[in-house]
């Protein structure tokens, strides 16, 4: 067995270790004044900026809408159907002669996604061709040129009762 000692009986004495003082702190100088903080910098355009939030959450304000024709019409209206190269009906593009226009697709749902996604692209073809003509002062009555829609085919104009009416029966 290992024998202890106790170094208070054997009359060595432990020095308390001291911890160093701490530097009192640093008093401003009263004549000098600290700037306040900047603004963070604004984040750099990445792939995940939306174009309507800006990096500090405040939204992005919107003082110009493109010029569009009115959506309300007056019965009744001229329709034109809106083919694919292949033929393939897509939907009317309609106006009622006055200050209405729009592109209406079928009420029956696409048969697959296919046929749905070229709905949704031939829609934005004609609203921004409608765009662009209301831009250029055209009136609504003009919208049924077909060089307005290339490359889609604009088929001949029947009257209907509504934008979204049935095909018309021969």
């Amino acid at each position: 067995m290992t024998e202890q000692t106790n170094p208070a009986a054997s009359g060595a004495v432990a020095e308390p270790e001291s911890a160093p003082e701490p530097e009192p702190a640093a008093q401003p100088d009263p004549e000098v004044r600290t700037a306040p903080a900047s603004e963070p910098e604004r984040a750099a355009d990445g792939p995940f900026r939306h174009p309507r939030w800006h990096p500090d959450g405040s939204t992005v304000r919107v003082d110009h809408v493109p010029d569009q024709y009115a959506w309300q019409y007056q019965s009744p209206v001229l329709r034109a159907p809106l083919a694919d190269e292949d033929g393939v009906q897509l939907g009317w593009v309609w106006t009622d002669g006055h200050q209405a226009a729009g592109w209406s697709e079928p009420a029956t749902p696409p048969a697959g996604f296919e046929e749905g996604a070229a709905r949704v692209r031939a829609g934005a073809h004609v609203w921004a061709g409608l765009r662009d003509a209301k831009g250029r002062g055209e009136p609504a009555a003009s919208v049924l040129r077909p060089d307005l829609y290339a490359p889609y085919q604009l088929g001949a104009p029947q009257s209907a009762t509504r934008p979204d009416a049935p095909e018309p029966r021969p």
